[in-house]
Parts: C-alpha cells; structure tokens; sequence
C-alpha cells in the first residue's frame, strides 16, 4: 500500500460520489484519480489498465465538456437515458472487437502480468466508461460485475487500496444506478 494508491483512492471515491449527483466537478476528480492510478497500474505491469486510465482521462475531458455543454453548442446539460435495443448490440459488438483487439496487444508484451483479464476488463471498462460520458443509466449495472473482477485483480497483484476502491466502486455503482434510476421517473428512449 503506498501513498499514490491512497490518493488514488480518496480521488475516486469523490468522483463516484459526485457522479452520483450528477456534479460537473466529478470529471475532474476523477481525472486525478485516474493520472495517479495509471502510475500505479504500470509498476504491476497490468499495462492494458494502464491505458485504460490513459482513455479515462481522455474521457473525463470529453465528459466535462458534453456535460458542460450537452455535446452541443448549448449550455443545456444532457439528461439521464436509457440505452436503446439497437445500441446495446452495437456496444456489445464494439466489447467484442476491443477485447481481442485488446488481447493482441497486450498479450505480445512479455512482462504484461494477467493478459487475459487484463485485456477483458480493459474493454468492458471502456464500454461502461462511453455509457457514464453519455449518460445512459444502464453504465451503473454494467460497473458493478468489471469492480467486482477488479477486485480480484487488484488483490493478486496486491493492489490492496485498489482491492477496497473496486469494492466501494461496485456498491456505489448500485446506488448510483438507483438514484439514477429514480430521477429519471419516465426516461425517454434515444
């Protein structure tokens, strides 16, 4: 356990809580997290988490900005929705390809640590990471089973502050889902 992975820690338990809430700020909170914990992730050589923190920061920016101004040049905040039928396949479709994409890469890198999980997770994270910056409230239930595996990996690489943020980040996912889920009342379908 050391002080990066702390920080790490307490930054991105803000961040949840301030997604939650729907909060513009959440974005910047959770692009500290993310920077201290690509460091992290690169010292266990679980180097596709690694760039999936690098795409989460690129992400934080881009959820900032289309909060900020609902992915469009008005200063409208988009709404909470639900993910269509059709999307859902095309998401699935894009996991699938990120995945084995995903696994070519890291797989071929000889001090890469887990590979197959790795590259798993990897993908679903960038999936459920889309659905959070669109607002989709089905990016809550989706978080819970990849924290969930976190958790596994983060303790075999003894990651242990990790080990406890994937675990508030699962139990966070679910009442984020349900407060989402609340707010929305009737959501409209996109």
């Amino acid at each position: 356990m050391s002080l990066l992975e702390l920080s790490a820690t307490v930054l991105g338990i803000v961040y949840v809580v301030l997604l939650m809430r729907e909060s513009i700020w959440c974005w910047v909170y959770g692009n500290l997290s993310v920077a201290l914990m690509a460091w992290s992730c690169y010292d266990a050589k679980l180097f596709a988490d690694m760039s999936l923190q690098v795409f989460y920061f690129a992400v934080g920016v881009y959820g900032y900005w289309h909060w900020r101004f609902g992915g469009h040049e008005s200063a409208a905040e988009p709404s909470i929705q639900k993910v269509r039928f059709k999307e859902i396949l095309i998401l699935l479709a894009a996991f699938v390809l990120l995945w084995v994409v995903a696994y070519a890469i890291v797989s071929h890198v000889r001090s890469a640590s887990m590979a197959e999980v790795d590259s798993l997770l990897f993908s679903a994270s960038l999936v459920a990471t889309y659905m959070q910056a669109r607002k989709y409230l089905e990016n809550w239930l989706l978080w819970i089973p990849i924290n969930l595996s976190y958790m596994v990996v983060y303790h075999l690489k003894l990651l242990d502050f990790y080990v406890l943020l994937s675990l508030l980040y699962a139990v966070m996912s679910y009442i984020g889902w349900r407060r989402w889920r609340r707010e929305v009342g009737s959501v409209k379908r996109v």
